[in-house]
Order: C-alpha cells, then sequence, then structure tokens
C-alpha cells in the first residue's frame, strides 16, 4: 500500500464496533468456558501519534449451544488501548483491552475481570471509516472475589477473533 497520513482519527474521537467470537483454549465443566460471542462498542480519543485510548461496553453470550451446559451472558466494562503503527493506508496495530464482567442476574457468582492482548489491522472503506480485525488472547479471571470458591480463583482463556468497524470524527 502507498503512504499516506493516517488522517480519519489522527488527533480525534473514534468509534469502534466489534463482533466477537472466542473459543476455550481448555475444555472445563465450569460456566462460561467453552465459548463465547458479542457485540462491543469503544468510544475514545487517539492522539496524532498512534495512540487511541477509549472506553466501552457490549454484551457477551457464553456457552450457548451446549447439550448439559446452560448459556450465560456478561456485560462488559471496558477500558482499550492502541498503538496504530507506520503511516500506511492500511494501518496494523497493537491493543490491549482490559475490565471487569458483570451479570445482574447472579453478580456474586459470576463477576469477572478480564485482560485481551491482541494485534489487528485497520483497512480504510471510506475516508472517516476502517475495517478493523484483530484476534487475541482473551483471558477472564474469577479470583474469589467473595469467598465462594474454596480452592481459589478460576481462569479461563479463549482465542478470540474481532470484526468491526472503526468510524473517526
Amino acid at each position: 500500500t502507498s503512504s499516506r497520513p493516517y488522517t480519519g482519527i489522527a488527533g480525534g474521537f473514534y468509534n469502534i464496533t466489534e463482533g466477537h467470537y472466542g473459543f476455550g483454549l481448555e475444555y472445563k465443566n465450569t460456566p462460561f468456558s467453552h465459548h463465547y460471542a458479542g457485540i462491543t462498542s469503544i468510544f475514545g480519543w487517539r492522539s496524532g501519534s498512534g495512540l487511541a485510548l477509549g472506553g466501552g461496553t457490549g454484551f457477551m453470550m457464553y456457552d450457548f449451544g451446549l447439550e448439559g451446559q446452560e448459556s450465560g451472558w456478561m456485560l462488559p466494562l471496558i477500558i482499550d488501548a492502541r498503538y496504530f503503527i507506520g503511516k500506511q493506508k492500511n494501518k496494523f496495530f497493537v491493543m490491549v483491552d482490559g475490565g471487569f464482567l458483570f451479570n445482574f442476574a447472579d453478580f456474586k457468582e459470576n463477576a469477572r475481570y478480564f485482560l485481551n492482548p491482541g494485534l489487528g489491522i485497520a483497512i480504510p472503506v471510506t475516508k472517516t471509516t476502517k475495517l478493523s480485525f484483530s484476534a487475541g488472547l482473551y483471558t477472564q479471571y474469577d479470583y474469589n472475589f467473595f469467598g465462594r470458591i474454596p480452592e481459589g480463583g478460576i481462569r479461563d482463556s479463549f482465542i478470540n477473533m474481532r470484526l468491526g468497524l472503526l468510524f473517526g470524527l
């Protein structure tokens, strides 16, 4: 691709709305550990240097379609950091998400926090809209917040993929 400035979201507000899918790295007979799919939306600010910081929320469905295991849902509260690399048209980026997962139907049983480092690419569709694809390692932790797990906490890891639209103002 030819070199040109990335003016779509340089030094301004942005929104990225992504669909997610992740599959668990190890099958456990615990809730929220086999696979998930969901949607998130992040609003933030991108500096001219390539660093983008934002926050958002979404909706995640876990373990749907499995026999013998109930599906569940979580509402993530997300802090997102991305660094866009280079000046080419198709921008590569390094990202890390983190935050909390809430389920208000059973808050004490299902509260968790997560971390999701990854790599991706943003491809221009229009002057201010990019198609974003990324992949990473999504890990969620339940470190016995409420003292309900005798042996300590639970950690579940997933390989996740995201496809979304990045809108810059």
